[in-house]
């Protein structure tokens, strides 16, 4: 076993998981949660010929990261053959000499905080070839950099507040039926108070790895970098262009993937961006739309094509700039994507664990089995979206219902008296005594207003007898959820769809009562998983480009991932018993 692990690490495990998903589909059947209820169907069993099917559907869900991954090689490929990026190198080297482990740092939680709020996880890596060359030159091993760079990266996708494009989806998906709440704003200072804590103690550790890697002796490690700068050959070499393109790369990186407008209620770049394709030649010749292109959002709503199209175009640049020769470009951009193939490789397969993962329906089973919620509800609470009380209140707090609002017999005759639903919509016919006080009167016009718009889908009373229909237990677990959505993420890499398969069910078993922390416990658990399941998309690709041992990162990482662990976990049973 020992040897079999010696080489390719993480696309055995990859692999190993792979096999999993393919072996569980032909024991558990197909599964898919639709609102409180689990709905089974046959096995969707996976033959040798599904397994291309399986691949072929891999590579459509991520065609653009690897076509952002092919533009972002071959941009490195070709500014890393010019003087003028090797001298500005070898100059931010110079002057980092003496603060090494603080550079280390600085790099690290510039990273963490890039990748805690833009839209997109990926466009973090635009930064890291640059911060791994500097890091390098400065005396650090390939262990201490990949932590401070791909390490940093998951240390912001687990304390995420803004960013990432997992959060955004699930949030999109889970708070749809929260009225005009989003349990994204409602957990932020939870998740910033963590991001916070993982910053602390990821760095804390970070220093003594940096402080040892100086220390190291290892001559065979830097005889064998590539990322190790050669001395500069023209002493005239101009570094002006080469900073102008950087810069560029990283405003463009900046404004494209921070939500300007949603976080920072910032409409300046949807203006303009109206204006600018709005401009014309004549009467109907919309000339910017045209040249950009009909795919070219507002700044803050990019998607990855865009930066792929910059990139492709300060590659250009460079060459034009530093008098690289045609056949020299197509070269070394070649030479850039030759770089990646592996890494995009290993990229592939690992979203094929989530392919064939949703394509045969084996995590809602699994999951449900291991969260289910004890069938017959103790109370019945009906939110509205808002978090208000509308059906079913549970007045003295007993866990147990005090008054159906809808289908009063006041009179006990066997007849509705008030809020009479006759349609069996679920809602009154005429005006709803919201308090509960038995007559209709201006404070009840007053709350109606207040909850205007709602609609309800927690416990809702579609056959109209004034009982909730979907129930919400008190047997909250948070055990049994903490694992349930770790056992979803092993098989389930993309947090979105995590959103779109179970928000439903988790709102209608769970929401009354725990809507802040199934949505943290949720997206935290995922986040901290990312450090060590083979499964982690920007784990496995950094550890396959930056030519790390997964086993010297289980090494190095255990002792962050298990404090995190504790912190977590503090985190959750505080917002349990508040």
């Amino acid at each position: 076993m020992k040897k079999f692990f010696e080489k390719h690490t993480v696309a055995k495990l990859v692999g190993i998981l792979f096999f999993a998903a393919i072996v569980l589909s032909w024991i558990i059947p197909y599964s898919a949660f639709q609102g409180a209820e689990l709905m089974k169907a046959e096995k969707a069993n996976v033959g040798f010929s599904d397994i291309t099917t399986i691949f072929s559907t891999s590579i459509s869900f991520i065609i653009d990261k690897i076509v952002y991954l092919v533009a972002l090689g071959g941009f490195y490929a070709v500014i890393s053959k010019t003087e003028g990026y090797k001298k500005v190198v070898s100059g931010i080297v110079k002057k980092l000499k003496g603060k090494e482990i603080l550079s280390t740092i600085i790099v690290s939680i510039v990273i963490a905080v890039l990748s805690s709020f833009m839209t997109q996880s990926f466009v973090v890596i635009l930064f890291i070839p640059f911060f791994i060359t500097i890091l390098r030159n400065l005396g650090m091993n390939k262990i201490t950099t990949f932590a401070a760079t791909f390490g940093a990266m998951l240390v912001g996708i687990l304390g995420a507040t803004y960013g990432y494009e997992g959060l955004i989806t699930f949030d999109a998906y889970f708070s749809q039926t929260l009225s005009n709440n989003s349990a994204m704003k409602m957990t932020l200072g939870y998740r910033s108070i963590i991001l916070l804590f993982a910053v602390a103690l990821y760095n804390f550790f970070l220093f003594f790895a940096a402080k040892k890697s100086l220390a190291s002796k290892d001559k065979k490690e830097k005889i064998e970098d590539e990322y190790l700068i050669d001395d500069v050959k023209g002493k005239k070499a101009k570094t002006f262009p080469m900073v102008i393109i950087l810069v560029l790369a990283l405003v463009f990186a900046i404004l494209g993937y921070i939500d300007w407008a949603g976080t920072f209620k910032l409409n300046i770049f949807n203006d303009f961006h109206s204006w600018l394709t709005g401009l014309k030649v004549g009467k109907d010749f919309t000339i910017m739309s045209y040249i950009l292109g009909r795919d070219v959002t507002a700044f803050g709503t990019w998607n990855l094509y865009n930066i792929s199209f910059v990139l492709v175009f300060l590659s250009l640049l460079a060459a034009i700039l530093y008098s690289v020769k045609f056949d020299d470009f197509f070269t070394s951009f070649g030479e850039g994507v030759k770089r990646l193939l592996k890494p995009i490789g290993v990229l592939v397969a690992v979203y094929a664990i989530f392919v064939a993962s949703y394509m045969t329906g084996i995590t809602p089973k699994i999951a449900d089995d291991v969260m289910h919620v004890k069938a017959i509800p103790e109370y019945n609470i009906d939110y509205n979206g808002a978090q208000v009380a509308f059906f079913n209140i549970d007045i003295d707090d007993d866990k147990k219902a005090d008054t159906n609002l809808i289908n009063q017999d006041v009179d006990k005759d066997g007849k509705c008296d008030l809020n009479c639903d006759t349609n069996k919509d679920g809602y009154p016919d005429e005006k709803l005594d919201f308090d509960g006080n038995g007559k209709v009167d201006a404070t009840d016009d007053s709350i109606k207003k207040q909850l205007e718009g709602g609609v309800s889908t927690l416990n809702q009373d579609v056959d109209g007898d004034g009982v909730a229909d979907i129930n919400v237990s008190d047997k909250f677990n948070l055990a049994k959820l903490t694992i349930g959505s770790a056992i979803v993420d092993i098989f389930n890499n993309d947090l979105g769809y995590s959103g779109y398969s179970m928000s439903g069910y988790l709102l209608a078993n769970y929401g009354a009562t725990q809507t802040k922390l199934v949505f943290l416990v949720f997206v935290t658990i995922f986040g901290l998983l990312q450090f060590f399941i083979p499964s982690s998309i920007i784990l496995t690709f950094g550890l396959t480009y930056s030519d790390v041992s997964i086993c010297d990162w289980y090494k190095y990482a255990w002792r962050f991932i298990l404090g995190m662990l504790c912190i977590i976990l503090l985190v959750f049973i505080f917002i349990l018993i508040i």
